[in-house]
């Protein structure tokens, strides 16, 4: 079973930013902006409070989408 993930862009990440994002009910990613209109670095916030936050990068590798927590 899995998660629901619910998704996000933010312009940059900064230090304030990051602080202030909040956890929701759902599992969010969000993802920084690039200059070609998609980002490879990304935060996920766990569902419930109190858990930490993880930084997340999305590549292409033999032509699939893989995710690594960093």
């Amino acid at each position: 079973m899995t998660a629901k993930t619910a998704e996000s862009k933010v312009a940059k990440f900064t230090h304030r930013g990051v602080v202030a994002l909040k956890h929701t009910d759902l599992r969010r990613n969000v993802w920084e902006a690039a200059a070609h209109g998609q980002g490879n670095l990304g935060l996920r916030l766990a569902a419930a409070p109190g858990v930490a936050k993880s930084w997340i990068y999305m590549f292409r590798f033999n032509g699939t989408a893989r995710m690594m927590t960093l």
